[in-house]
């Protein structure tokens, strides 16, 4: 289902960004759809989505429950700034500390957009001291997390984040007008963040969630069935991987290499070869053809 959460009008023009309070609706419209009867079966929850992008929202004012739907709504939350927002211009990263990390800095990058809106948007972080991916977010909400956690997933596609160290690299964000304590506490992906703190929708509380996954690794993961296989997955954009050896080391970063490695799962890495075109560009031809025929009645 179309969750229709893009903001057709953003905060700066390059900008690509969308509104939580309809992606939480959509999630929960589907979490009811699951069957009345096979709902207390439910015994761990697992959340993955959309690595790079970023949201904000304050502490204890981050979303509020109604016990008589078992329903969140949102509270005090700022937009997502989603991996497509392209207000980090190749002439504003150029500006920015180089991170001492593997993987390069790049626009949609949540530490990128985070540094961008401090220098130019200081506005829009007034008010906030929680980020976090918008699955970080949901996690934090079911878990009634006042500090919320993140994978070496995603904290890897924010930038900026040391996979060897597990740490932050704060010094460097700090200098460069970062307040770190927005940055979230890393977690191993497969650990559990917390426990479903009330009944939710039709799931009833008490059982573990795991900490939010990355969406390209947990889509690679049926798929890679035995050592050598590569799989190639095409959904926003489009990705060829394949896992590399036991105790690979990542090489320092190259925004020129064509391959990139993200963490894995227990502590394994993938080579990635991606495009920025995928089902985006799918959907752009598809909207062409479209004004195409209303054009020809």
């Amino acid at each position: 289902k179309e969750t229709g959460a893009t903001v057709t009008m953003p905060t700066d023009p390059r900008g690509d960004e969308q509104d939580v309070a309809k992606i939480l609706t959509s999630l929960q419209d589907c979490v009811e759809k699951i069957p009345e009867e096979l709902a207390p079966g439910v015994t761990r929850i697992g959340v993955a989505g959309q690595m790079h992008g970023v949201m904000l929202w304050k502490a204890k004012q981050g979303w509020h429950y109604n016990p008589a739907s078992h329903r969140f709504t949102t509270g005090k939350v700022s937009r997502l700034y989603t991996w497509q927002d392209g207000r980090c211009t190749p002439e504003f990263l150029r500006t920015i500390p180089k991170p001492a990390a593997h993987l390069p800095i790049a626009t949609g990058n949540g530490c990128a957009t985070l540094l961008w809106l401090a220098r130019h948007m200081p506005e829009a972080l007034e008010g906030f001291d929680r980020a976090g991916t918008v699955m970080d977010y949901v996690v934090a909400m079911l878990c009634g997390m006042e500090l919320p956690v993140m994978s070496v997933q995603n904290a890897a596609s924010w930038g900026y984040f040391a996979c060897g160290s597990r740490l932050w690299t704060r010094e460097i964000l700090e200098e460069a007008g970062l307040p770190c304590d927005l940055l979230p506490r890393v977690l191993d992906p497969g650990e559990v963040a917390g426990v479903l703190r009330t009944t939710w929708c039709l799931v009833p509380p008490r059982i573990d969630i795991g900490v939010a996954l990355g969406d390209m690794q947990c889509s690679v993961l049926p798929s890679l069935v035995q050592r050598g296989d590569a799989v190639l997955s095409i959904s926003t954009s489009a990705q060829l991987s394949f896992q590399m050896h036991p105790g690979f080391l990542p090489p320092p970063a190259d925004p020129s290499s064509p391959l990139q490695y993200y963490p894995y799962f227990q502590g394994a890495y993938l080579a990635v070869a991606a495009a920025l075109t995928g089902g985006n560009a799918l959907a752009c031809f598809v909207k062409m053809i479209q004004s195409w025929l209303q054009d020809l009645g």
